[in-house]
C-alpha cells in the first residue's frame, strides 16, 4: 500500500467527520425583510420605509435597520422614541453594540406601545427627534439562556409576533426635497394591525346623552300622572 497516496484521503475524511460531529458549533442564519405597514401619519408616503437585516448565530442576533432610499424626492430617517423596536423570543435579552451613540435601550423593556403596533421587548430610543434622526442603526441582542435556531423558523426562532402580529417597527421621519425639517413623522412596522383606541365622548355627546336621559325621565313622570288622574 502506498501510504503517501492514501494519507490525503484519510485527512480529508477526518476533516469532514470533525465538521459533521464536532459539538458546540452554532448554526448561523441571515434574513432580511421590509417595514411596509404605516400608521395614519405615514400612510400618504410610499413603502417600503425601512430594510431590516438580522444576522443570527447561536445566542446572538445582530439587527441592522436601514432607511429606504428608493423614493425620489423623499428622505426617510429613523429617530426619537422607538427609533427601532423588535420582539425577540426571550424574556430577558441583553442589548449591546448599539450604534449610533445617541441611541439607548428603553427601560423597562416591553412596556412601551409603539403607537398602536403593540408592545415590543427590545426598544431603542433616540435622545432627540429630527435633529438626530439617522438613516441606519444597529444593535446586538443576546439571549439570556440557550440559543436561537434561526431568525423566523426552527425550534427557537429569534423573532416572534407580538399581540398585534408585528415583530419589528420604527419611528420614521419624512423629509421632502432638500428640506432638513420633517414634513411628517409616524410609525411603520413589518405587518400586523394598528390598534384603534375607543374615542372619548365629546362634550356635545355628553350633553345630548344628558338631555335624552332627562327627556325619558320626564316622559315616565307624565305617564304616571296621567294614570293617577284617570
Amino acid at each position: 500500500m502506498n501510504l503517501a497516496k492514501q494519507t490525503p484521503r484519510w485527512l480529508a475524511a477526518l476533516a469532514l467527520a470533525a465538521t459533521i460531529f464536532a459539538p458546540g458549533i452554532a448554526s448561523a442564519d441571515i434574513q432580511s425583510f421590509d417595514l411596509t405597514v404605516p400608521n395614519d401619519a405615514i400612510s400618504p408616503y410610499p413603502a417600503p420605509y425601512v430594510h431590516v437585516t438580522v444576522n443570527q448565530s447561536g445566542n446572538t442576533a445582530t439587527f441592522t435597520f436601514t432607511a429606504d432610499t428608493s423614493h425620489a424626492g423623499l428622505t426617510y430617517l429613523m429617530g426619537d422614541g422607538s427609533s427601532a423596536a423588535v420582539n425577540v423570543n426571550d424574556p430577558g435579552p441583553t442589548v449591546t453594540a448599539i450604534s449610533p451613540a445617541s441611541l439607548s435601550q428603553q427601560n423597562p423593556p416591553g412596556t412601551s406601545n409603539v403607537n398602536g403596533f403593540g408592545l415590543f421587548n427590545v426598544v431603542l430610543d433616540n435622545a432627540d427627534g429630527n435633529a438626530q434622526a439617522t438613516s441606519t442603526l444597529s444593535f446586538t441582542v443576546t439571549k439570556a439562556t440557550g440559543t436561537w435556531t434561526g431568525v423566523f423558523s426552527g425550534a427557537t426562532p429569534v423573532l416572534v409576533a407580538n399581540a398585534t402580529g408585528a415583530f419589528a417597527a420604527s419611528h420614521l421621519f419624512v423629509r421632502v426635497g432638500t428640506s432638513t425639517e420633517a414634513t411628517a413623522t409616524g410609525y411603520v412596522a413589518n405587518g400586523g394591525s394598528v390598534e384603534t383606541a375607543v374615542p372619548e365622548p365629546t362634550p356635545i355627546v355628553l350633553a345630548l346623552t344628558g338631555l335624552s336621559t332627562l327627556g325619558f325621565a320626564g316622559l315616565r313622570r307624565y305617564r304616571r300622572m296621567g294614570k293617577a288622574l284617570a
